[in-house]
């Protein structure tokens, strides 16, 4: 016998609990660029290379031609809110400058 007897009883909730988390994250769709394409846009507009790991909480919303997004990023050993616009084309992502 394997554990204690009554113990399977909680599977069914686990596993239903499980698959609905699944689902959900599965069909949020994300829109905007990925961090890694966000940095790379960054980069061609700063003097400072920026890595995909200095930004993390990136979320982006359509906003006419674009998008807005509001990420943190990495500076100096502290997480600094921002906030850029961001657009697409057959060369890629690329940042407003001000971004």
């Amino acid at each position: 016998m394997i554990g204690k007897p009554g113990s399977l009883k909680a599977l069914p909730a686990l596993a239903i609990a499980l698959l609905v988390g699944l689902i959900l994250a599965i069909s949020q769709r994300s829109v905007g660029p990925s961090r890694a394409e966000l940095a790379a846009a960054l980069s061609t507009i700063g003097a400072d290379r920026v890595a995909a790991s200095d930004i993390r909480s990136l979320r982006c919303e359509e906003a006419g031609t674009g998008f807005t997004c509001r990420w943190q990023q990495l500076r100096d050993a502290a997480w600094i809110d921002r906030t850029g616009s961001v657009r697409i084309d057959g060369g890629g992502w690329h940042a407003a400058p001000g971004s």
